[in-house]
């Protein structure tokens, strides 16, 4: 351990040069999602279209809003570890202007087959009647337009004052940070609520659930933080954080990828369990559209590679320090169970208004199975908006410092602060 007591040299950070073969990429992945959604629109099954296009929004939507929100997290208690990470995750934040108008685009564009509660008879439903006054197309405007347009404004003021800490530096422009960091979480907590209704929740207008959107920010949270180490390992191994990112980044980050791996499985399962034993129609009708038909197989693996097999790899603790890349490669699959999820809630959707009540079990029963060519166009119209995300970070990482180089806490990333070697090359940090 004598190796705690040294001074390192401090390697300053790179700026971030994209590969032109990445942004390349990004931009062919999106053109071809965009082409491919138009084909399935116009020439396969417009309702298979929308449904790609709602995965793909909703899951590039969740890493552009979890960026400025674990900014926020950090800038409240202001955590000195993780400074040298907040320029990954405020990149994400650049979609969120992007998704807001891919978002106004299906609130009037999305046809009510896919939105039953906009069809001209919905009224008639006994159930809906009672949830058209809050389930209304005036409603859906107001809230998507409130939610993207104040989360734009707050992380534009955020991400303002982070860039122009690094011209003046001082501990003024952390107090801005933190009161913006205030307002955003509070935003965050309501709009995303909305959006979960509203986009998702209301695919099936007559079911009931008090935890699907706090469900739904389990899944974004573990997959954003998984996105973040993955970003973490790739650049630290070409060395573009230079000292600043080491053992400790590593390994904090990895335990809270675990920590929230198990909070999501926590949260999944109280919504079954409270829906399960209750045991009332228009809850149940959720659950029962996904153990029919063949839907039974993928609600059984979901729990497993989204769960179960992540957490027992990741409970020892030189796996969260990435021993031998195992946590590396983990967090890609995390990143992609998630797309997959929200695909399991998307593509499972009840025919006709009357889907809840004493038509639960008979909806349940008519449901047309998964086809493996549907889910093969969603999921390519999905990957366009991953290319878009792609190309939005992409660039935001590299158009600025990749580390926050006059904030005040920064030193606290340091090895002399940490005790650990500033060691970066995606194995696993001995000196920790």
């Amino acid at each position: 351990m004598a190796h705690h007591g040294h001074h390192h040299e401090i390697v300053p950070p790179k700026r971030l040069e994209l590969p032109r073969q990445f942004m390349t990429a990004a931009g062919v992945l999106a053109v071809l999602g965009a082409v491919l959604f138009a084909i399935t629109l116009l020439a396969v099954d417009a309702d298979v279209a929308w449904k790609g296009y709602l995965i793909g929004f909703w899951f590039t939507m969740g890493l552009g809003l979890f960026g400025p929100f674990f900014a926020s997290i950090q800038h409240l208690p202001r955590s000195g570890w993780s400074v040298s990470l907040r320029r990954i995750v405020e990149s994400f934040g650049w979609y969120i202007p992007v998704a807001g108008v891919l978002a106004l685009v299906a609130v009037f564009m999305i046809p009510d087959s896919i939105y039953l509660w906009k069809q001209p008879n919905a009224a008639n439903d006994p159930f809906l009647v009672k949830k058209l006054g809050f389930l209304n197309q005036t409603g859906f405007i107001i809230a998507t337009v409130a939610t993207f347009g104040g989360l734009s404004a707050i992380f534009y003021a955020m991400r303002t004052f982070s860039l122009k800490q690094d011209e003046e530096g001082g501990y003024e422009l952390s107090n801005k940070l933190k009161m913006t960091s205030a307002v955003y979480l509070i935003v965050f907590t309501i709009g995303l609520s909305f959006l979960a209704w509203y986009f998702l929740m209301s695919l099936e207008p007559n079911w009931f659930s008090t935890m699907f959107s706090v469900y739904t920010f389990a899944g974004l949270f573990q997959s954003g933080l998984a996105l973040t180490y993955v970003l973490m390992i790739y650049l630290g191994r070409k060395n573009y954080f230079g000292s600043f990112v080491g053992g400790r980044q590593v390994h904090d980050l990895g335990k809270m990828v675990f920590g929230f791996t198990v909070f999501y499985a926590y949260i999944a399962f109280c919504q079954f369990l409270l829906i399960w034993y209750a045991n009332i129609p228009e809850e149940d009708v959720w659950y029962l559209q996904r153990m029919q038909n063949g839907w039974m197989t993928f609600t059984l693996v979901l729990p497993f590679i989204k769960f179960i097999v992540p957490f027992f790899i990741m409970l020892p603790q030189k796996i969260k320090k990435n021993k031998s890349n195992i946590m590396y490669y983990l967090s890609m699959w995390l990143v992609a169970t998630q797309l997959f999820e929200i695909w399991y809630w998307v593509e499972p959707k009840p025919h006709g208004i009357n889907t809840g009540g004493a038509h639960a079990a008979h909806d349940a029963a008519h449901h047309i199975g998964p086809s493996l060519l549907n889910a093969g166009l969603e999921f390519g119209i999905a990957f366009g908006f991953i290319g878009l995300f792609a190309l939005v970070a992409g660039k935001a990482l590299a158009g600025q410092n990749l580390i926050p180089v006059k904030d005040p806490y920064l030193h606290e990333t340091l090895p002399e602060f940490t005790h650990e070697e500033p060691l970066m090359d995606g194995l696993y940090d001995q000196s920790l």
